[in-house]
């Protein structure tokens, strides 16, 4: 929910330092809301390029590359 509360507090050290060990650079002032949406964009990123490679290799498989 985009309006819940909780996304316009700022962001908890710990919310910070799980973005920081994925290295999502955050600035000095920022909401919960924004550091959650960085890290949603990170993780689904990851997955996206993961299916990517995956589909990749098997089409190099099957054309004997």
């Amino acid at each position: 929910n985009v309006s819940a509360p909780w996304r316009s507090r700022p962001a908890s050290e710990k919310l910070r330092r799980f973005a920081e060990k994925m290295h999502i650079d955050l600035p000095e002032k920022v909401r919960a809301g924004d550091v959650s949406d960085a890290i949603a964009v990170k993780k689904n990123g990851t997955q996206v390029d993961r299916v990517v490679e995956e589909h990749e290799r098997r089409l190099k498989e099957a054309r004997g590359v």
